[in-house]
C-alpha cells in the first residue's frame, strides 16, 4: 500500500449562487484513520469563503462517508435523483 493512492477528494464549484459540491473516496485500506475527515475538513474550509454554501455529497448507504458529513456539521437535506442513459456508442 505504500505507492497506492489512499484518497481522492473533489470540490467542484458552480454558479455564485449554487455553492460547492465535496465528495472524498478512500481506498479500502486507508480506511477508519481519519484521513477522509482531515482532507474534507481542509477543503472545505478552503472553498466556503467563496462558494458560501458546501453540499458533501454521499450516497445514502455511504454509512462511513455520512459520519464524516456529521462530524463536520452537515444535515441531511433532500435527496438527488440519478437516471442512467442506455449506452449509444457514441460520445
Amino acid at each position: 500500500m505504500a505507492s497506492e493512492l489512499l484518497e481522492a477528494a473533489a470540490a467542484a464549484a458552480w454558479a455564485e449562487a449554487l455553492g460547492c459540491d465535496t465528495h472524498v473516496l478512500s481506498h479500502p485500506d486507508a480506511r477508519g484513520r481519519g484521513f477522509a475527515r482531515r482532507i474534507a475538513s481542509q477543503m472545505i474550509s478552503d472553498a466556503l469563503p467563496a462558494a458560501g454554501i458546501i453540499r458533501y455529497r454521499a450516497l445514502t448507504t455511504d454509512s462511513p462517508s455520512l459520519a464524516i458529513a456529521r462530524t463536520l456539521g452537515f444535515a441531511g437535506c433532500g435527496h438527488n435523483l440519478i437516471a442512467r442513459l442506455p449506452a449509444t456508442g457514441h460520445r
